[in-house]
């Protein structure tokens, strides 16, 4: 393809990202933050309101990841100001960057129109649509993770000193952004293993000096650049209590199986349905053509070349939208392929290999999956352009080929289709509806609820106690006028005794039994509906179908009523919040 093409298709992939960050972006004023982990970055983001500045980073972050989203927040709240919208705003960024990101990486590794493909596919993703509009380090970590595949390519490509460099600062980046961040460094390394053994080129003296010296160059430096948060967490209770703590989500070799279903069940559960999948494969088909067929001047197929485009594109996209799976089961099909062409794509099957094996073993966290799906965009990227030019610019030899195969392939894909979609979700796993655009995603309720509470109850300032996910604290902590005491059990948030005037208590956190114990939940506070992620964290089988609920109960009550409540002694109250009427699905 000439330059004009070229550019074409980058002014395509940058069309396509405007589209995603308008979709991601849209009605910021219905956001909020309700996942366990958000609150957690929100709140450690206030590292920048304080005197000491950095310094100051609360310790609690070091569990739930390193520290590069939490100062991209801190950023965040210095330009926008402390708030929510703030704190999302990192994701949403980093969200729409990630469009552009694959199609660079799609576009250098499978040729022209496979970027615009890949970048259609990602933009429409229901999970990375969700992912990218919550206060979570996965949108930001999958920028740098995307960003790693197209520089860990170029210098298994042509190694040099600059490309080792390089490689090394987008590793050590991306390790401060997710502890597993190493693995980026890790595929390019067993990508290089690979050629070495397999690929006579890659085995001169030469060769192997510049890669895997360069490559050890590389792996110092994001050592470098990760060593400050080392000692960080070493002056905080050690790094390797938190190997441990990292180590107790692992299973052995019989949770594999169940993990693996379930988190295919997942991909379907936050696929957004048919219709997200299939517009999704539409912009994608959409931005292929556009990419790569001229209007004058381009050899065309004949009627029968037309009509096998169509046809395939067609049923290719019957069969996305039908399986959301689909991205997975094509690329363990297309293996074989990928590892004959350039070193970016064996990077991509070396990659998705090791994480198809790896991920099952961690517990079944649906986040941990977005790797997985932008190795699916970027190989459906490149299936879609082979099938393209197949189809259009080579109609005499391509045809034939589809001829020869057309019955056998089809029966094939056909059968493959059916089996992965049973074995994947057994028949049962659902998609959660994502809402129309016009309400995507459910605001928190909290931050509006105890607005009301505040302006309703002039006594309310005061001590209060909390057992609550940390997105409600990051709320209290910006509206309450008095000191904040969080409990780290229910039988501590439901002692009869403490320094506090009133007790803020989440079912999302609670076990059935000890919830229960609260008789006063069903009259005082309100019902909360979740966001698909946290629903699918709190209850797994919500993935299957097979969960009735997607509110929890918010309670806030005086302890003087806790402890009458619990001390068998009910008296008659009045809610400190009237039961609030909310729509089910705002």
């Amino acid at each position: 393809m000439n330059q004009m093409n070229a550019r074409r298709e980058t002014l395509l992939i940058l069309a396509i990202t405007t589209v995603a960050g308008v979709v991601r972006l849209w009605y910021p004023d219905r956001l909020g933050l309700d996942h366990f982990d958000e609150g957690i970055y929100a709140l450690s983001g206030l590292w920048s309101t304080s005197p000491k500045g950095l310094w100051s980073l609360d310790p609690m972050v070091i569990p739930y990841a390193p520290p590069g989203v939490p100062i991209l927040i801190g950023l965040a709240y210095v330009i926008f100001g402390v708030s929510d919208i703030a704190a999302i705003l990192v994701s949403i960024v980093s969200g729409t960057l990630t469009i552009a990101a694959i199609g660079w990486v799609g576009r250098r590794t499978f040729g022209p129109g496979a970027g615009a493909a890949a970048a259609g596919l990602a933009a429409l993703s229901g999970t990375h649509l969700l992912f990218s509009r919550m206060a979570l380090t996965d949108a930001t970590f999958l920028l740098g993770w995307v960003i790693g595949l197209g520089v860990g390519g170029q210098f298994l490509e042509k190694p040099s000193l600059k490309r080792g460099l390089m490689l090394g600062l987008v590793v050590g980046i991306v390790m401060n952004l997710k502890y597993n961040g190493w693995l980026v460094g890790v595929l390019v390394a067993l990508a290089a293993l690979w050629e070495l053994i397999f690929d006579r080129a890659k085995r001169t003296r030469q060769a192997v000096a510049r890669t895997f010296g360069f490559g050890v160059l590389g792996a110092v430096v994001a050592g470098l650049i990760y060593l400050p948060w080392v000692r960080f967490v070493e002056r905080h209770g050690g790094y390797s209590g938190l190997v441990a703590h990292h180590r107790s989500y692992l299973g052995g070799p019989a949770t594999w199986l169940p993990h693996w279903r379930q988190q295919l069940a997942q991909v379907t559960a936050l696929s957004g349905g048919e219709y997200w999948l299939l517009s999704a494969w539409t912009l994608a088909c959409v931005g292929l053509m556009l990419a790569v067929v001229q209007p004058k001047g381009t050899a065309r197929p004949d009627k029968t070349g037309r009509v096998w485009l169509v046809a395939l594109l067609g049923y290719g996209g019957i069969a996305y939208a039908m399986l959301p799976t689909a991205g997975w089961w094509l690329s363990l099909a297309v293996v074989p392929w990928l590892l004959r062409l350039n070193s970016s794509a064996r990077l991509l099957a070396i990659g998705w290999v090791t994480l198809s094996v790896m991920t099952p073993f961690y517990h079944p966290y649906a986040r941990l999956w977005l790797p997985l799906h932008a190795f699916g965009w970027l190989i459906l990227g490149g299936i879609l352009r082979e099938v393209f030019y197949v189809t259009w610019f080579k109609p005499e030899p391509g045809l034939k080929l589809l001829r020869s195969l057309r019955m056998r392939w089809l029966a094939g894909l056909s059968l493959g289709v059916l089996l992965a979609y049973l074995e994947s979700t057994a028949g049962t796993a659902r998609a959660i509806p994502l809402p129309t655009p016009t309400g995507l995603y459910p605001i928190s309720w909290t931050k509006s609820e105890l607005m009301i509470a505040r302006r309703s109850c002039p006594l309310i300032p005061g001590p209060i106690r909390i057992y609550a996910r940390p997105s409600l604290l990051f709320y209290l902590s910006m509206i309450w006028q008095g000191p904040v005491y969080r409990t780290s059990s229910a039988q501590e948030a439901l002692a009869v005794n403490g320094p506090s005037n009133y007790t803020l208590l989440d079912e999302a956190i609670f076990t059935a039994d000890d919830f229960a114990k609260v008789p006063l939940a069903r009259s005082l506070g309100w019902e909360e509906p979740l966001s698909p992620v946290t629903w699918l964290d709190i209850d797994p089988s919500a993935a299957y179908g097979q969960s009735s609920r997607r509110k929890v109960q918010v309670v806030l009550l005086p302890t003087t009523a806790l402890q009458n409540t619990l001390g068998g002694r009910v008296s008659p109250l009045t809610p400190l919040i009237a039961p609030q009427t909310l729509p089910s699905n705002p």
